[in-house]
């Protein structure tokens, strides 16, 4: 569950120290940026970048270049660390301005220059490098009527090298944001235990009036972004104009979707064993493959030598998504969910010779509609929510439960629920299914419900932890990340350069960055301060909406039990 490459305690210790948080100096130090070269380096990149540029034709000699391909990467990653503008001018100032000669001899940066001169040369090495590795070949010099920007933009796509770059920069961003998991140390980062959330998040790339819109019927520059929505898939279709009041919403924003894998809690109920960092990142134009890229980062994972166990989602990607694209890989690899059902999904989902599949998990047929619909009801108003309650506890009477682990096809065996060894039914009622006439059934993999199947029982208190602590902890790391004086992932003023190359390796960095002050926060904090932590999180789950679903009792007693091992300390 380790990564094939590994840092040293006390090299890790040093780095962290240097690359976690800005200073408030105007100088970059030597020592940021050796850790950060060191980084750099370890993720391989810069050897890729050349590998790329000569298989797509380059030369293998030639003048040498002015800024290197591993220069390049360390000026946007110290950048990001710095909380700067990812931009060409911010980098060129701070190789003339914040930079002693020795650091730039560090990099290899060699020679004189005004502002534009070194401007013209980073240009030239960052345009180098993501030509390598851009499978939209740059953004536009100006903004296109749709007809024309949708041409361009399947032009693009339809370009041979396409597939191929875009493998490349998901590679560039695995190989930044896994190798940033390494500064997590070894006794932490051995201790996750698999489960993971993701979700997406708004990358706006301009002001929402440089979008389309209804008075002005043109595209922004770059041609491959869209309209993100707040709700549902955060996708919306191609012929979408939003109103002059939705353009003025925070509901709505032009730009791309970042898709974030992030670590989460073993046990809801304990407190923190490691930092909760982010581990894949893909970038896609909003609400567009889901399923694919969810996939695709659990690969990335389990190739880096981690081995995810859980995924914790909301019902846009399961039960969202196509089986055949995620549930079903999902089920091959050995990996549960834990989702959410949205209306149409709750209820009653489907069966197989009398074993009903009801919410994600298996009972015998004979369970009454009242606890079948227990969720439908209390939807509707026809039901309190104790009772919706009672009733899901009283669906574990007529609960299939496995017997083993499933066959070489994938099938599983489900055991009849008893009571005192008999059937809850009667087996031997007229047209009774084969499931009830025998103490067992074999059910095909073709009949597992994957596409609704998960691992806890739908609103039960164990549900109700796994779920909200997955989807709080990936929201939590999303604000972390926004942080408008930190990462600011979501000011498109502090991402200057366009296109999607130049978003996605911003948007990786930014990740980057933000999973150093992670770690480091998470290793800085004394004993006292993390009882602290935890009496916070506990406390703000008390008396929240959420709570009435799973035992509010508990996390009372939960809050009085840290109140006392914190109160000497306060």
């Amino acid at each position: 569950m380790t990564a094939q490459k590994h840092l040293s305690e006390e090299k890790r210790q040093e780095c962290l120290q240097n690359v976690s948080a800005k200073t408030g100096a105007d100088m970059v130090s030597i020592e940021r940026v050796k850790e950060i070269s060191e980084f750099i380096e370890l993720t391989g990149i810069p050897t890729l970048v050349e590998k790329w540029r000569i298989e797509d034709g380059g030369k293998e000699t030639g003048r040498p270049t002015t800024v290197s391909n591993h220069a390049i990467f360390v000026l946007f990653q110290v950048l990001t660390c710095e909380f700067g503008a990812f931009s060409i001018a911010a980098a060129a100032e701070m190789v003339r301005k914040r930079m002693t000669r020795d650091t730039r001899s560090l990099l290899g940066l060699h020679g004189h220059g005004d502002q534009l001169q070194w401007e013209a040369r980073i240009r030239r090495a960052f345009r180098r490098c993501t030509d390598t590795f851009d499978p939209y070949l740059g953004s536009l010099a100006e903004r296109l009527p749709v007809a024309e920007a949708t041409a361009e933009h399947n032009r693009k796509k339809a370009d041979p090298m396409h597939n191929v770059k875009q493998k490349r920069i998901d590679q560039i961003s695995d190989a930044l944001t896994l190798t940033s998991l390494q500064y997590v140390p070894y006794e932490l980062r051995s201790q996750w235990g698999g489960k993971f959330s993701v979700d997406g998040t708004s990358v706006p790339v301009c002001h929402n009036d440089r979008g389309t819109s209804e008075l002005r019927d043109k595209f922004a520059v770059d041609v491959d972004a869209w309209w993100w929505g707040r709700s549902g898939s955060h996708g919306v279709d191609n012929d979408f104009k939003p109103l002059n009041s939705q353009r003025t919403s925070e509901a709505w924003k032009f730009g791309y979707e970042a898709d974030l894998l992030v670590w989460t809690t073993n046990n809801p109920e304990a407190a923190h064993a490691f930092p909760y960092v982010c581990a894949v990142v893909r970038l896609k134009k909003p609400g567009k493959k889901a399923a694919e890229l969810t996939l695709d980062m659990v690969d990335a994972l389990i190739a880096a030598g981690y081995k995810p166990t859980l995924l914790g989602s909301d019902q846009g990607i399961v039960p969202g998504s196509a089986p055949a694209k995620l549930q079903i890989p999902l089920y091959d690899r050995g990996i549960e969910v834990c989702c959410n059902y949205g209306e149409g999904h709750r209820g009653f989902q489907g069966g197989y010779k009398g074993l009903i599949w009801v919410e994600g998990h298996p009972y015998c047929e004979s369970m009454p509609k009242g606890l079948v619909n227990a969720v439908i009801l209390y939807n509707e108003g026809e039901i309190s929510l104790d009772t919706a309650l009672e009733r899901i506890d009283e669906r574990e009477f007529y609960l299939a439960k496995p017997n083993g682990k499933p066959n070489k096809n994938g099938g599983i065996q489900y055991l009849h629920p008893t009571d005192h060894g008999h059937h809850v039914c009667n087996p031997n009622r007229k047209d009774a299914p084969a499931f009830c006439r025998q103490n067992s059934i074999v059910v095909p993999k073709e009949h597992l419900n994957l596409k609704y199947r998960q691992k806890y029982r739908f609103w039960t208190a164990e549900w109700w932890r796994e779920h909200f602590t997955a989807r709080s902890t990936n929201e939590g790391y999303n604000g972390f990340v926004k942080n408008p004086k930190k990462e600011a992932l979501e000011d498109y003023g502090m991402r200057p350069i366009r296109g999607y190359a130049a978003t996605y390796l911003a948007v990786s960095m930014k990740v980057v960055s933000a999973n150093f002050r992670k770690t480091e926060t998470f290793l800085s904090r004394t004993p006292e301060q993390a009882l602290a932590v935890e009496l916070k999180r506990q406390r703000r789950r008390v008396g929240t909406t959420s709570e009435r679903h799973y035992e509010q009792k508990f996390w009372i007693a939960k809050v009085a039990e840290l109140d006392e091992k914190i109160s000497p300390t306060e």
